[in-house]
């Protein structure tokens, strides 16, 4: 890119750069290394708009100075802590030898930033490449996880044998276990990026909520409707989740009309 590097051309130059890659190379995957202050969030659309629905952002990563997070947060702010919030993968740098309360500190502090990043505090010697690539989540992944577990739940309903109840479950613990919850934590968050701390917190609440509910309601099936109480149960929960599923795709295709029209 002639005006310098990606933070500083979101548009133009890297629209062209990033088309001119997939036509003369046809790449699997294309990384993006930005400098550190570029908002990992301002990119994420950029890569969007850029992509003309081309290509799929896979996963989001970041790495942060276990000694200096801090110090970092306090300092660069909105640039540094835009980074840990907007990153499905933070791994953390120079762990080998920090104190354990130094490095649970750390973690404690992008925790409060990114409640459902998964954080890699394995010293940078001892961690592979295929480490990091089995724990960094797929961007977008959770609403085929979610289907998925959505398809488990019916053939448990329509098959009901004591085999397809224990594959069931397993596929189910497999493909649902956080899914959804991640699901609407990352859309909550996209929705409302300046209020990221309030979003997820009403959303921890609601889930909160949601189980006292559902185990009630789950119970009172169970109570009325006899020997079918237990497919009742089945229903409610493909109900629930099917309704999840739809708002996320409904959501979905909301964000990218808005961003073909930015």
């Amino acid at each position: 890119m002639n005006s310098g590097c990606i933070c500083c051309s979101l548009t133009g130059d890297f629209r062209a750069a990033l088309h001119e890659v997939c036509e003369r190379y046809a790449p699997d995957r294309i990384l993006i290394e930005p400098s550190g202050v570029g908002k990992l969030s301002d990119i994420v659309t950029a890569v969007e708009q850029a992509s003309d629905g081309e290509l799929t952002i896979n996963a989001l990563c970041t790495v942060v100075d276990a000694g200096k997070c801090k110090m970092y947060m306090r300092n660069f702010g909105e640039f540094f802590n835009n980074q840990v919030e907007s990153a499905g993968c933070i791994i953390l740098s120079r762990t080998a030898g920090i104190k354990e309360e130094k490095l649970a500190e750390c973690v404690a502090l992008l925790r409060e930033k990114n409640p459902g990043a998964v954080i890699i505090t394995t010293p940078w010697d001892e961690l592979s490449g295929a480490q990091m690539e089995s724990a960094a989540p797929v961007r977008g992944s959770k609403t085929a996880e979610a289907t998925a577990a959505l398809a488990s739940l019916g053939a448990i309903f329509l098959i009901q044998k004591p085999v397809m109840v224990l594959a069931g479950g397993l596929l189910i613990g497999f493909f649902g276990a956080g899914g959804v919850l991640q699901l609407v934590v990352a859309v909550a968050n996209e929705m409302f990026p300046k209020h990221r701390g309030v979003i997820t917190s009403i959303v921890m609440i609601a889930s909160s909520v949601a189980n006292y509910a559902m185990v009630s309601l789950a119970g009172l099936l169970t109570r009325i409707g006899g020997a079918d109480g237990p497919r009742l149960v089945l229903l409610l929960n493909m109900a629930v989740m099917l309704v999840g599923i739809l708002l996320a795709l409904y959501l979905n295709t909301c964000q990218k009309r808005e961003g073909a029209q930015e």
